[in-house]
């Protein structure tokens, strides 16, 4: 888990840093770093389940890398001018986007389709590399949906395959939780300061040519994009819980990185049109991000639930329970298995076996187990 974490704050930083480049910012080391923390604080504080994001074996390969592999592709896609192995680094990236999370796959094709047209239209011409990434999108993405796995779990929810009432519902949910996420204290703070910190480079820096995007197409665009990933659960399951487990935490995850990049877009358009008029001082953005930082520990739920479980030491009777319960696996040679239950804590919302052995949950668990510790073990539960 601990290479998890230093892996996701390790793309975090690259991808700060090379939005900022991309926009022509050039940001001091220090700074990216910073901001980076900052992201990384509200990217833990948003999650509605830090357990599965963070813990869960399947949450994290399916879930966590995929962010790790998303975050990277955006920071590395700017680079491509710049040599071939950024290009096959990029479709490698596209590779494991795709094949690791369904709910990428539309943003990704979206994204790099909007790439291609954009060179034609504005550029006059087809660039090779935007060919190739857009090639190896599809390929990729028709490789994963129609995996034996993919295509036929759709068939387990009857209420879904409905493509446009699923549509009509990704769109009205994800205006919704963008309005939401936007106006929200003290996320609104973490916007606010992007917006002075982009003023306030900009600015220092007169000698900076500065690129940005007409801010009304730019987020129709990236409205379209989230769209897109709110639309695959949707369309899959019939339903869509922004607030619970995985799928809220990608939703929310992804959402805040395209609010992130907006926000700086915004802010240099903005800039653009009141260069003069708008005053900014570094105080102000210490000000506003200390402000931010202070609000979101205090205030957070996870945060919360993190110094309970810290305060009550939770997480270390949770990790001394879970070590117990190893050592007892690896040494019974019983075919049957009765095993004390695993208490969660606040932050560690654990689900453990059932008192049923014919449970999916226990006939999962036990196969674990017998492949791992090479056992023949024919029922297990908790008392």
């Amino acid at each position: 888990m601990a290479v998890s974490i230093a892996l996701l704050g390790w793309s975090i930083y690259l991808f700060v840093e090379a939005c900022f480049k991309f926009f022509g910012i050039a940001l001091p080391k220090v700074q990216s770093f910073a901001l980076s923390v900052l992201l990384y604080n509200v990217l833990i504080s948003q999650l509605p389940s830090v357990y599965e994001f963070f813990y869960w074996y399947a949450g994290t390969t399916a879930y966590l890398y995929s962010i790790i592999f998303f975050l990277l592709f955006l920071a590395i896609i700017s680079k491509l001018e710049k040599g071939k192995k950024f290009v096959w680094l990029s479709a490698l990236l596209v590779v494991l986007v795709n094949g690791n999370n369904e709910m990428l796959i539309p943003f990704t094709n979206l994204f790099l389709l909007v790439i291609l047209m954009w060179q034609v239209i504005y550029k006059g011409k087809l660039r090779i590399q935007s060919f190739i990434l857009n090639l190896v999108s599809w390929i990729s993405s028709f490789a994963a949906i129609f995996a034996p796995g993919n295509i036929s779990r759709q068939l387990h929810y009857a209420e879904g395959g409905e493509f446009f009432d699923s549509l009509q519902a990704a769109v009205l949910s994800t205006g919704m939780f963008l309005i939401k996420s936007l106006i929200e204290f003290p996320y609104v703070l973490f916007y606010a300061g992007i917006f002075l910190l982009v003023f306030y480079s900009s600015k220092k820096a007169q000698n900076q040519v500065n690129h940005f995007f007409s801010p009304v197409i730019f987020s129709l665009l990236s409205f379209l994009c989230l769209v897109s990933v709110n639309f695959v659960p949707l369309y899959a399951t019939g339903y869509l819980r922004v607030n619970d487990g995985r799928i809220g935490n990608m939703v929310h995850i992804v959402t805040l990185i395209i609010l992130f990049i907006n926000v700086i877009n915004t802010s240099l358009y903005v800039k653009r049109k009141a260069v003069d008029k708008i005053y900014v001082s570094g105080s102000w953005i210490v000000v506003v991000f200390g402000a931010f930082l202070i609000g979101v520990v205090l205030l957070n739920p996870n945060y919360k639930n993190l110094r309970a479980d810290f305060e009550e030491r939770d997480l270390t009777r949770f990790k001394r329970e879970t070590e117990k319960r190893e050592a007892f696996l690896k040494s019974s040679d019983n075919a049957e298995l009765v095993l004390d239950r695993i208490h969660g804590t606040a932050i560690m919302d654990w689900e453990d076996i059932t008192k049923k052995p014919r449970h999916w949950i226990n006939e999962c668990y036990m196969q674990m187990i017998n492949k791992k510790n090479n056992k023949n073990i024919k029922l297990i539960k908790i008392e």
